[in-house]
């Protein structure tokens, strides 16, 4: 018989993401300083969920007020911030995640980009 799976409370889901980093393993260093002292004054393990890199690209689209997904979706920020969505689709669109989950409007608008770009993304 199959278990329902049993979600995470909100502090359990909290994780961090490096934005501006100069490189994967400088992103990995801030998030090891930041994860530390959150487990020593906050008692929270704060796992990483990504690092976004320093792109030109991103300036680009600030300018252009879009999103650098949508102005250059092939750019190394725009690829990296897919890669993070589609793992938060993955984890929070699942059909035994809570409601409080699945109905809010972050992950409605996830759903829509699921269902529009699917695992072209």
């Amino acid at each position: 018989a199959a278990q329902a799976r049993e979600h995470p409370s909100p502090r359990q889901r909290l994780r961090l993401v490096v934005n501006q980093a100069a490189t994967t393993e400088q992103g990995q260093v801030v998030h090891g300083r930041i994860a530390k002292v959150c487990r020593e004054f906050l008692k929270l393990e704060l796992p990483l969920a990504g690092v976004i890199h320093k792109d030109a690209a991103v300036v680009d689209a600030v300018m252009a007020r879009t999103s650098v997904v949508v102005a250059t979706p092939d750019a190394t920020a725009a690829v990296q911030i897919k890669q993070l969505a589609r793992g938060l689709v993955r984890e929070w669109l699942t059909p035994d995640a809570p409601a409080a989950i699945r109905e809010t409007p972050l992950t409605a608008r996830l759903a829509a980009w699921r269902r529009a770009f699917g695992r072209r993304a």
